[in-house]
């Protein structure tokens, strides 16, 4: 169970089951939009508006139907431009998008004005044909802003999308934070940079949306041990000779340990593994393994078996108002 009086934020099989504002009706009715700060209970009233989107309601064709956002996948990169327009212009028009190519680290990027030229030619072209302006900031995991003009995106198909928001200054850090990150202190790394450009920890509030959670995370026995070594045993859960990782509790306690209240703390209970209106890619490794039987059955070459484990990625689009 996690920590008392943090925001723990259920969703139904549908829509949320937050309050929606008079004001979010038509982000309620959007099936392309999973969850969002209208609906939060931690973020609501803040100076910041984030869209954790859902897999459903865009172009992209199977297996990355169809609201994929991700251009490292074998998808369409037409197809991925006009899902991230799609979002961009419905909830965040006449800004820019901001990425990073994301690496499983703990790395923070920080975005300045000059970045509005850094972006590739490939997305020139795209940003043409979809009014689509955006920029990639290089490798890393985390993006830090103070630009209201400007939208961070973060990628995730299992991953942890977080987002860390002073919300006196109005700055934000959003993260990928994946097992590797996760361990590498990808959360403390954002809360200092936050604290680094002036914040104070008592201002901080902590998003935390859907990811792959201990029901679904099986981990190997020697990744296991070296968790339990490592970080503490409690975060390791046996179950029929199988080990699961709670990443959940890690960033909490790592919440903890920085000093975030814990009122201003929330967790979307919401594992993408089960649920399939995201994107998760546990869920295609599982779902391929069936087709590779039938391929090694058919004597197919092994090589085609990587090409089965292909899935999208939903996205945390967050932008100062």
């Amino acid at each position: 169970m996690p920590p008392q009086n943090i925001a723990i934020t259920k969703t139904t099989q549908k829509t949320p089951k937050q309050k929606i504002s008079h004001s979010d009706k038509s982000s309620n009715s959007d099936e392309s939009v999973f969850f969002s700060s209208k609906q939060s209970a931690v973020f609501r009233d803040c100076e910041i508006d984030f869209v954790l989107t859902s897999r459903l309601c865009g172009v992209s064709t199977p297996p990355y139907h169809s609201l994929n956002l991700a251009y490292h996948t074998r998808d369409n990169p037409t197809n991925v431009a006009h899902n991230r327009a799609k979002i961009l212009s419905t909830y965040f028009p006449q800004k820019t998008l901001i990425f990073c190519n994301q690496i499983h680290s703990s790395m923070i990027l920080a975005c300045d004005k000059t970045d509005y030229d850094k972006a590739t030619d490939s997305a020139q072209n795209l940003q043409n044909q979809h009014n689509l302006q955006e920029c990639n900031l290089g490798q890393g995991d985390g993006i830090f802003c103070t630009h209201k003009n400007l939208v961070a995106l973060i990628l995730v198909a299992d991953c942890n999308p977080v987002l860390i928001f002073d919300c006196v200054n109005g700055a934000f850090v959003a993260l990928h934070a994946g097992r590797a990150g996760v361990c590498a202190h990808i959360l403390t790394n954002g809360i200092n940079t936050l604290l680094a450009n002036g914040a104070k920890t008592q201002n901080l509030r902590v998003f935390i949306g859907a990811s792959i959670r201990k029901c679904c995370y099986e981990v190997g026995e020697d990744l296991a041990i070296q968790i339990q070594k490592d970080f503490g045993k409690k975060y390791i859960e046996k179950r029929s000779g199988k080990y699961f990782l709670d990443l959940i509790l890690m960033l909490l306690d790592e919440c903890d340990r920085a000093g975030i209240f814990r009122e201003n703390i929330e967790v979307l209970e919401v594992c993408s593994c089960c649920e399939d209106r995201l994107f998760s890619y546990r869920r295609a490794y599982k779902e391929s393994r069936g087709q590779k039987a039938q391929i090694r059955s058919q004597k197919t070459s092994e090589s085609c078996e990587k090409t089965l484990i292909q899935t999208g990625r939903f996205g945390l689009f967050v932008s100062l108002r």
